[in-house]
């Protein structure tokens, strides 16, 4: 994909299925999908024609994926980091901006502990003054389930922790869960079988001498 635009994804109907539920209903969505399959630019393509007054949180605090960095400077008004979030301390202006969302977009949401995400809550319900979750704001989760057998190494050395699809918050809302499954990046099997398989910690089970 060469520019953010939902007309590269017209062939992709997993992809226009999360992109009209953005733009046209208030349902809570998770959207699975391995490297390569336009999470990012699909999430910029919601960013970019929607009239919610979304925010986007980048729970990595990278900017992964194509344009990603230029293209929130230039259509996002507000980007929280987590450190602000952690410190629940906002300018007058940022608490406008958290009090007109309607549209929270979580990259990397596969990483997103459960504290992390009631910090999140904990600020749309003060600013929004609403006691449902996020303050009744719709939330859509990008992330890739592959990792999750990592996240599950973690908490076997550290037994505490807990992810963002464990806590209260995410357990009270309804979501519908979408998988992107084509891959623009890679086209070729064994590729995807590799980039899957050092994701989750466990290349040494691709075939490298006998792939085809």
């Amino acid at each position: 994909m060469k520019t953010i635009d939902i007309k590269n994804f017209k062939n992709n109907p997993e992809a226009l299925l999360v992109y009209d539920i953005a733009m046209k209903t208030k349902k809570n969505v998770v959207v699975d999908g391995i490297f390569g399959t336009g999470k990012s630019e699909l999430l910029l393509c919601i960013l970019k024609n929607n009239k919610k007054g979304a925010i986007i949180l980048d729970c990595e605090d990278s900017r992964a994926g194509f344009g990603v960095q230029s293209f929130i400077e230039t259509h996002s008004t507000y980007f929280p980091s987590l450190e602000e979030i952690a410190k629940l301390k906002f300018s007058e202006e940022k608490q406008k901006i958290i009090k007109n969302c309607k549209l929270l977009l979580m990259e990397n949401a596969g990483i997103l502990s459960i504290q992390r995400l009631a910090w999140i809550d904990k600020i749309f319900k003060k600013f929004k003054r609403n006691d449902i979750p996020f303050g009744g704001v719709q939330v859509i989760y990008f992330c890739n389930i592959n990792e999750y057998d990592f996240y599950q190494h973690l908490k076997s050395h550290n037994p505490r922790a807990r992810y963002f699809f464990e806590s209260f918050s995410f357990m009270k809302c309804a979501h519908l869960f979408v998988e992107l499954k084509e891959n623009y990046l890679y086209k070729n099997k064994f590729h995807i079988d590799l980039v899957n398989s050092v994701r989750k910690g466990d290349a040494a089970s691709v075939d490298l001498i006998n792939k085809e």
